[in-house]
């Protein structure tokens, strides 16, 4: 059996965190809901319609981004994971990384790298 390489999730909030331009502390808000510092991950590619299929709200925000534009430069890993959707917390959804997934579909990408849990997750083999 292959050995995943793990990258435990406190690395994960520092990755995330530096790249933040806005909100940081709503972006932190978030990293704690899905409870990422405590948990370990395994970078991997996901299907963007498969991502689209688990999440109507990413599915809708896709749809609805008329303003961005095909991908330029290589973008970070995008993080999946638990994320609150105004009723019960749900797996397996786009944690950090809305506007990169948007900007992967709209240059016509069907993978995108992400960061997924090592465990409890659609997204792993």
């Amino acid at each position: 059996m292959k050995k995943k390489n793990l990258i435990p999730g406190e690395e994960i909030v520092r990755l995330i965190l530096a790249l933040q331009t806005w909100d940081e502390e709503a972006v932190m808000e978030d990293l704690d809901y899905a409870g990422v510092a405590t948990k370990s991950y395994v970078r991997t590619e996901v299907r963007i319609e498969e991502l689209r299929r688990q999440d109507i709200h990413l599915h809708t925000f896709i749809d609805d981004r008329y303003d961005i534009g095909p991908l330029l430069t290589e973008i970070p890993p995008i993080l999946i994971g638990r994320r609150y959707t105004h009723g019960p917390y749900s797996e397996n959804l786009v944690v950090d990384g809305f506007y990169r997934v948007a900007a992967a579909y709209a240059a016509g990408l069907k993978m995108i790298e992400a960061y997924v849990p090592e465990t409890g997750t659609v997204y792993i083999t």
